[in-house]
């Protein structure tokens, strides 16, 4: 831990952090086929990076309200390991004191001066719920991961609502009632109180709407706290904004009992793998011309334990609920090989599922990347190799069960009439699988 003192407004503020710097690669895992695309992330163990990187960005870390950054280091410190990592303390929480009235406009001015005193540019500001808020008032923020942010209203319940009734009743009679307090505001000293009464109605939309930095939002899909609506509240205001929702509660991002730490570790990792992902659609729709088709293509390697627990099954079913069309097979090396061909919202969506697994698995990795044309085409040649049709094959096939079906109906005067029903079920069936055969062009496949 360390302590770096800042001064905002003629006052003085010793801000505690920690910083762990950034490491490069010395021991990566070999992938099964060389891949020149600058545009391929990958998530990578701790065991990979071993070495300081004297030339590396900056991600800094801003924990929620009544939280600190112990909690945040544990959740993040095994990922984002090419970055160094910044942990702080805000004002009034964890080891930095305060003793004035703040805003979150002044807490954003402090995080300011406090990268300034460091003489570090944050490239990535990560802000839970509370400071989420103080990520996206940052100007020196290059990009933003929100995580359940705060700053949206939402409608009060019945039973805040009269906690609220009778706590401005017994101020007036002059009553203390601390027990009528949120559990964000409990155990907080009187100035902090202040600061809570005026920061937890403040609206932030009009913010989040004028914020134009490239920004990843996370939710937990049972958030009590904040919603999932709010988020997609979020995403929609924020035009370049991408998001995704994660499996748990208001800390999605922590394991919520002894026995869930590796779900913890997982759902780090997912954060950044589609952080990564983000970024790399950004910057393929930056290369595209704006009349081009938005529609692209990822070529994902899954690793860990993903052969023999249904992993295929699995990706296919997510892709046909999506509308992703694809493939999907088994590497000898254990892993499993997907393409997926979509827009980039339905791509965003499969790799999302394609982290999560099936139950039986364990999803350690994914490496994506983004394909260009001609390597879709071999993989479309591929497919059709392997139903060992073609399209002429398909539409002759589809014809001749056709005519029979005509023929069939022919002959129906000549047949009794069960046996003429029992052909002309026969035939529609025929001539179903014939559709069926030819929509595989157009699905997600499971070659092998």
């Amino acid at each position: 831990m360390a302590l770096r003192e800042v001064v905002y407004n003629g006052v003085k503020f010793g801000i505690s952090y920690e910083k762990i710097p950034a490491k490069i690669h010395t021991n990566t895992k070999p992938n099964t086929q060389s891949n020149t695309n600058p545009n391929t992330y990958s998530t990578t163990s701790t065991q990979d990076f071993t070495q300081e990187s004297k030339e590396s960005k900056n991600i800094i870390f801003l924990h929620g309200w009544g939280s600190n950054k112990e909690l945040m280091r544990k959740a993040f410190e095994n990922v984002f390991l090419e970055y160094n990592h910044f942990y702080i303390d805000l004002p009034g929480f964890g080891k930095s004191p305060n003793e004035v009235l703040l805003s979150t406009h002044d807490y954003a001015k402090i995080v300011s001066l406090f990268a300034h005193s460091l003489d570090i540019v944050p490239h990535i500001v990560v802000g839970h719920s509370y400071g989420g808020k103080v990520a996206v008032l940052l100007e020196e923020a290059r990009e933003i991961i929100l995580l359940s942010s705060a700053g949206i209203i939402t409608p009060k319940p019945l039973k805040v609502r009269t906690k609220i009734a009778i706590a401005k009743l017994a101020k007036i009679a002059h009553i203390r009632l601390p027990f009528l307090r949120s559990k964000d505001a409990q155990n907080l000293s009187p100035i902090m109180y202040e600061i809570f009464k005026n920061i937890v109605n403040e609206d932030f939309s009009e913010i989040f709407r004028k914020c134009e930095k490239p920004t990843s939002i996370f939710w937990g899909d049972e958030d009590t706290a904040t919603p999932l609506s709010s988020g997609r509240k979020i995403h929609s205001l924020m035009k370049n904004s991408k998001f995704c929702v994660c499996k748990g509660g208001h800390y999605f991002f922590l394991a919520q009992n002894p026995n869930a730490q590796n779900q913890a570790k997982n759902q780090a990792r997912t954060i950044q793998t589609m952080y990564n992902t983000h970024k790399m659609m950004r910057e393929s729709a930056r290369a595209q011309s704006q009349n081009e088709a938005q529609m692209k293509i990822l070529h994902i390697i899954a690793q860990g334990r993903v052969q023999g627990v249904g992993y295929r099954k699995f990706a296919k079913a997510s892709a046909d609920k999506i509308g992703i069309i694809g493939s999907t097979q088994n590497l000898e090396n254990g892993e499993v090989e997907n393409y997926a061909l979509g827009d980039e919202e339905r791509l965003l969506e499969f790799v999302g599922e394609l982290w999560i697994g099936p139950a039986r698995g364990e999803v350690e990795n994914l490496v994506i990347s983004e394909v260009d044309s001609t390597k879709w085409a071999q993989q479309e040649q591929k497919i059709l190799e392997f139903l060992d049709l073609t399209k002429d094959n398909l539409a002759k096939d589809f014809t001749n069960n056709a005519n029979s079906l005509a023929h069939s109906t022919q002959s129906q005067i000549a047949q009794p009439q069960s046996t003429q029903l029992q052909k002309e079920l026969e035939s529609k069936q025929t001539q179903k699988q014939a559709k069926s055969t030819l929509s595989t062009l157009q699905d997600f496949v499971i070659l092998r």
